[in-house]
């Protein structure tokens, strides 16, 4: 592992681990999450996710699987319930890496991350008990899966196994985004592939997706075996009437989606205009399916959720890596890379002069409310997550510069 690399992960893991288990679990998402995944882990019924004893339906099994794995290894505890999204971010930085490198370079999977990292709602996102963001990090390793699949140099279609299984993890983790997301990243790579120089890949679309839908329908036919009723709840309720109507109560206007994704990329919204400037790197270098994939990945899942009768903030998550690879691919070429120097210093000192802020009130207590506690141990993990920006932000800002 490079020394940029090592302290991008050094400072991921410091700064994303503060105060992880410091306040109690929020209602109404996480409290519920972490209730059934308990429970689950009580009664052995890893088929049937009950709440307070009373099955539960709402979401499928994987979210829930997972919680109860993390309280069973790591206690009923915050953080053992928040681990799961954590370890679940920590995995789509690492898959992110590699997806930049593989399609672009090593520095543009570095800048990548930064940014991902970086950005407001992937970091809240991360330090929250939603299925979101292990719903992101199958739906990113199924793309992985495919981007590495398409490059590889075999000639077998087993290749493109562990895309089209990922996409179902993905389906059974939250819904029909797992599949939507990287099957359009791969029609995407595909269309490109057709009006470019590149070899076309064999991809294995029928008995690929015969497998994605083994794996997302498994549970569900299983449950409904059990309770015939589901049959009907679950494919026109939850999904029909989810994206169709607006019986869930989650209806919002066309372009709701344009100030979550504005806010949500806070600090870095201020570069998306700069990347529309000239070409990306995708572009300029000819590689027309890495910017048809990206489309795919960005494009069009985002007309999709805003045509959906049922819209919440967390639903774009998913799109968050292939933005953070089309930002870092558009502002590295000869021209742009200064702007996003210039801000990765900025966000490395608003980060040091936090941390440095929260240091004086640790160490001063009496200067907090008498209802407000915090422990001098947390003070190795706040100069951990110092020296872990400063030392990511000075190797990025070295390696862009080098491009």
């Amino acid at each position: 592992m490079s020394r940029r690399s090592l302290a991008l992960v050094l400072a991921f893991i410091a700064l994303y681990l503060v105060f992880l288990g410091r306040h109690g679990l929020h209602e109404s998402d996480e409290g519920r999450y972490a209730e059934i995944g308990r429970e689950m882990k009580d009664s052995g019924d890893l088929l049937i996710p009950t709440l307070n004893g009373i099955p539960h339906f709402q979401k499928p099994p994987v979210i829930y699987w997972s919680t109860a794995a993390s309280l069973a290894v790591l206690g009923e505890t915050e953080v053992a319930a928040r681990m799961v999204s954590l370890l679940a971010a920590f995995g789509v930085l690492i898959l992110t890496y590699w997806i930049g490198r593989w399609w672009f370079d090593g520095t543009t999977g570095l800048a990548a991350v930064w940014l991902l990292t970086g950005s407001w709602q992937f970091f809240m996102l991360a330090r929250s008990l939603t299925p979101d963001m292990m719903m992101t990090f199958w739906s990113t390793a199924a793309i992985a899966g495919f981007a590495w699949a398409s490059r590889s140099e075999g000639s077998g279609k087993a290749r493109f196994l562990p895309y089209f299984a990922c996409m179902g993890v993905a389906f059974a983790t939250k819904g029909p985004m797992g599949i939507l997301v990287p099957l359009f990243t791969g029609i995407g790579w595909q269309w490109g592939s057709r009006r470019s120089n590149r070899p076309k890949s064999s991809v294995p679309w029928i008995g690929g997706m015969i497998l994605t839908l083994a794996l997302a329908l498994g549970w569900f036919l299983a449950a409904s075996l059990r309770h015939p009723e589901l049959g009907r709840y679950f494919f026109e309720f939850e999904l029909l009437d989810r994206f169709l109507s607006k019986a869930h109560g989650r209806s919002q206007p066309f372009w709701y989606f344009v100030p979550v994704l504005l806010v949500g990329w806070l600090p870095w919204t201020p570069l998306i205009p700069l990347t529309f400037i000239g070409k990306s790197s995708a572009a300029r270098e000819g590689q027309r399916p890495v910017g048809w994939a990206l489309f795919g990945w960005i494009a069009v899942p985002f007309l999709l959720l805003s045509l959906s009768g049922s819209k919440l903030l967390t639903y774009v998550l998913p799109l968050f890596p292939g933005i953070a690879l089309w930002l870092a691919s558009g502002l590295l070429p000869r021209g742009r890379s200064r702007a996003l120097v210039i801000l990765v210093g900025v966000q490395s000192l608003v980060l040091v002069t936090l941390g440095l802020t929260i240091g004086v009130i640790v160490t001063r207590n009496d200067s907090l409310p008498n209802a407000v506690e915090l422990d001098t141990w947390f003070l190795p993990l706040l100069g951990l997550a110092i020296v872990g920006v400063i030392a990511a932000g000075w190797s990025l800002k070295r390696g862009v510069t080098e491009t």
